[in-house]
């Protein structure tokens, strides 16, 4: 307090001081209170952060929605999670000359709107077969090609 230009402060906390000075309040025991709250309120500030930048809430929300139970297990799979990691630029490039030698006929078509397209790159990232993901029930399979068209446009 001996550094503390109070001329500059502002009304309200010169008050406040006056009103500590004045009343002769333990000094000693007023400023770890005041270290506790500033340690405290940075706490916040840390994990707020965190929270609105989506760190740690997002990374596992995108882990989640990966992940889809099947409605209808088929061979034995009651679950498929797809990983982006399982899959690569050179992959994607070949699943597209592929699609694309089996769709000469309609060249205007967006491969990330064609379930079949869709379904190779699933079985890619998934490890699971192509014709058991085509075999996959229509709500199963919509899951698989949504999350899979997602990761494809959006991330």
């Amino acid at each position: 307090m001996k550094n503390l230009d109070k001329d500059k402060l502002p009304e309200d906390l010169k008050r406040d001081l006056e009103r500590v000075e004045n009343e002769k309040i333990n000094k000693q025991l007023v400023a770890p209170e005041i270290k506790i709250e500033n340690i405290k309120v940075e706490e916040k500030k840390e994990s707020t952060t965190d929270e609105l930048l989506g760190f740690k809430v997002e990374a596992e929300k995108e882990e989640d929605d990966m992940i889809i139970k099947l409605k209808k297990p088929i061979s034995g799979i009651k679950e498929i999670i797809l990983n982006p990691d399982k899959i690569t630029g050179t992959t994607l490039s070949h699943l597209e000359k592929v699609w694309r030698s089996r769709n000469r006929e309609n060249r205007e078509m967006v491969k990330e709107l064609d379930g079949e397209y869709l379904a190779m790159v699933a079985s890619i990232m998934s490890g699971i077969s192509y014709a058991n993901i085509m075999e996959l029930g229509g709500n199963d399979f919509t899951k698989v090609t949504s999350k899979t068209r997602n990761f494809l446009l959006v991330d």
